[in-house]
Order: C-alpha cells, then sequence, then structure tokens
C-alpha cells in the first residue's frame, strides 16, 4: 500500500500516513486469530477474497485522500 500511494506536493512522509495500513494489520491479525481459536472450517477462500478487496479499497481511499484530513486546502 505503502509502494502504490505516492504521496503529491512534496509532503514529508510521517507516522500518521502508515495509519491506515497499520490499522490494516491488525485488522487482519484479529480477524486470523478469530477465526483460528473458533477453528473455522469453511472455505478457505472467502477471507483471502474479502481481505484482499478490504485491501484494495483501504489504498482507493488512501489514494483519493479520504486519510488527509485538515492536511488538505479546501477546495483544492
Amino acid at each position: 500500500m505503502v509502494l502504490g500511494a505516492g504521496l503529491a506536493a512534496g509532503r514529508r512522509f510521517g507516522l500518521l500516513d502508515l495509519l491506515p495500513l497499520l490499522t490494516y494489520a491488525a485488522s487482519l491479525l484479529v480477524i486470523h486469530l478469530t477465526l483460528v481459536l473458533f477453528r473455522f472450517r469453511g472455505d478457505q477462500l472467502l477471507p483471502v477474497v474479502a481481505a484482499f478487496l478490504s485491501g484494495l479499497g483501504l489504498l482507493a481511499q488512501y489514494r483519493l485522500g479520504a486519510f488527509e484530513g485538515a492536511q488538505a486546502p479546501i477546495g483544492a
């Protein structure tokens, strides 16, 4: 995600830029541990597809600037 989402306007790469990636990684870990804890025996492809699609959506939001917050000027 970090390599696919280049920063524009010469802004420095900070720790807040990694927050979506770290949150996504933590949620994948929690989902994995939950499935292992409850001994999930369903289709193994469903969690993988869900993780891929949610990561793709997160990347799209990051590229569109949804996580910019107050850093983006109004009308830019």
